[in-house]
């Protein structure tokens, strides 16, 4: 992922402003100005960014992706850094130097439609690495419950249909005695079938970001999206091979 390096910095800057009390109390009381974006983002939390592993910035990437459009329209660099008195604040807010190179690092992410369709493409990258494993861990006799769920999420309809499953099928899904033992679909391709389905579902929501960066950038961000689509897919026909053999033994 070429964009990694230039990402990872302002992920960072994101995370501080996110996750550091005093910063978001600050950010809150002089960038938001409208109610209902306030108290939404007054009670939003998510993971720190603790280290710069895959997971990670994965967990982080898809924990912000859905008030993304809430940061972006109401983060003010000027706003942030400029000095106020103290009843802006249960306590006064000091734009050190060392901060500044974080707030510098906030602005050119929230200006970036580059940066957040990137964000876009790691999310749905690991979702995708993520439904397989999900959907083998379940039973074959309860897959319209929480394991085909994992790879059709994307899907509205789906989502609607998760909300209305029953408490009793959910209970009787994980107590199953058959959790895990999937290898006769995968050896038939049904896991194929099922991951298939969740990238189309996914290709519109990519595109539609793609569409917002830059025309130089967006053959990077494709590329991206293609080429970790291309790993998984390999690994993914090597894992239905050996299931195909397991069964013919």
């Amino acid at each position: 992922m070429p964009q990694w390096n230039g990402l990872l910095p302002r992920l960072n800057a994101l995370d501080k402003l996110l996750n550091d009390v005093q910063w978001k109390e600050r950010f809150l009381a002089v960038c938001v100005t409208d109610r209902e974006d306030h108290a939404i983002l007054d009670r939003f939390a998510c993971d720190k960014l603790r280290g710069l592993r895959w997971e990670a910035v994965s967990q982080f990437c898809s924990q912000v992706l859905p008030i993304h459009k809430l940061l972006r329209a109401a983060w003010d660099g000027k706003k942030f850094g400029s000095k106020d008195d103290d009843k802006v604040q249960r306590k006064p807010f000091l734009v050190q130097e060392t901060a500044l190179a974080t707030i510098k690092s906030l602005n050119a992410l929230m200006a970036s439609d580059f940066d957040w369709a990137t964000v876009h493409v790691i999310c749905a990258l690991t979702a995708e690495a993520d439904a397989v494993g999900k959907w083998a861990e379940d039973c074959p006799c309860h897959s319209s419950l929480d394991a085909e769920r994992a790879l059709v999420a994307a899907a509205p309809r789906a989502r609607k249909r998760a909300r209305e499953r029953r408490v009793p099928e959910r209970i009787a899904a994980a107590s199953c005695c058959l959790r895990g033992c999937r290898a006769p679909e995968l050896a038939t391709g049904a896991a194929m079938t099922l991951q298939s389905r969740l990238m189309r579902s996914q290709r519109g929501e990519i595109m539609d970001a793609v569409a917002k960066a830059p025309d130089n950038q967006k053959n990077d961000i494709l590329s991206t999206w293609n080429a970790g689509r291309a790993k998984l897919w390999r690994i993914l026909i090597a894992t239905y091979e050996h299931f195909s053999t397991v069964i013919l033994l």
